[in-house]
């Protein structure tokens, strides 16, 4: 009984933390914590590395918020016609927000991190 706890008490902080999605333009203030970012995916673009960017609130090099996902995981996800086909549809990415030359984003590693 006690190893069919674990897993619940190890992944129930996550999944509440998640519960409220915030708005991209407020996961500036949640830096360091795992949640759910709801928005308008406005721009999705492709580093020459092969690297995918989600940007809501605006295009870069203004967006508020970036979803990122490392070149390897792209595949993954659907390939760069999924990714692509998330622009300018309202989509929730979760994960931890970290800060990225000053801009908060969710590095994205698993098809259950997008949500549309």
């Amino acid at each position: 009984m006690k190893m069919l706890l674990l897993p619940i008490l190890v992944l129930a902080p996550m999944v509440c933390s998640w519960a409220e999605p915030i708005l991209p333009e407020d996961a500036r203030d949640h830096v360091g914590e795992n949640a759910s970012v709801s928005g308008l995916v406005e721009q999705v673009s492709f580093s020459k590395q092969g690297h995918a960017f989600l940007n809501f609130g605006g295009r870069y090099p203004k967006q508020v918020f970036t979803g990122f996902i490392p070149a390897q995981n792209v595949t993954i996800l659907g390939g760069p016609k999924f990714l692509e086909s998330l622009a300018g549809r309202p989509v929730t990415l979760s994960g931890r927000i970290e800060l990225y030359k000053g801009r908060p984003e969710i590095v994205i590693s698993s098809p259950a991190q997008i949500a549309k």
